[in-house]
């Protein structure tokens, strides 16, 4: 037997045997990190039907131009895949930008299906509030309030909404959710 065999036809049978037990492996899931983050226009409505005359739907935002406090509710589009798997959302958000003269407070609460420590899903509201100071209408993106799953029991499901409450001159500018989607190859 030539030298070159020799050497070569050990190595050779090891890789095959290699490759022959990786292929009967099951693939593993992939994990891919992913964000929706939308004008609030496409995403945000008044919560009562008289509220429609006391905001205004920029091309940038909704905003309260009203005298008086006003109630808006958001709801995201879920492009998840795999929420089953308690991937889940990790962070939801809302912007804001003030035009008024002076800061505001804002209140929000996010309504979203969550995944509970005894495994059972179930619709979870989480409260929060913030002062949104007076801004320059060049400020792009605006405040941002963060609700962070790790913070409030560590699962957001795939559907985001938001309720807040918006003081006169307070604008909502954009959502967001971050969610980890996986798949198999």
């Amino acid at each position: 037997m030539n030298v070159l065999l020799r050497t070569w036809l050990p190595g050779a049978v090891v890789l095959t045997a290699i490759a022959g037990a990786l292929a009967s492996t099951p693939a593993a899931a992939v994990f891919t990190f992913r964000f929706i983050m939308n004008n609030a226009v496409a995403d945000c409505d008044p919560r009562s039907p008289g509220a429609e005359n006391k905001l205004f739907r920029r091309a940038t935002g909704i905003a309260n131009i009203s005298d008086s406090l006003t109630f808006v509710t958001c709801s995201m589009q879920a492009q998840m895949e795999g929420s089953e798997s308690g991937a889940g959302s990790s962070l939801a958000a809302v912007s804001f930008i003030n035009r008024s003269g002076a800061d505001a407070m804002v209140g929000c609460t996010l309504v979203t299906n969550h995944r509970f420590p005894d495994g059972h899903f179930g619709w979870a509201y989480y409260s929060k509030s913030m002062v949104v100071p007076a801004t320059s209408p060049d400020l792009v993106w605006g405040h941002f309030m963060h609700f962070i799953a790790s913070q409030e029991g560590g699962y957001f499901g795939d559907q985001i909404n938001f309720s807040c409450a918006l003081p006169p001159g307070v604008e909502i500018v954009t959502t967001r959710h971050d969610y980890t989607e996986f798949t198999t190859p």
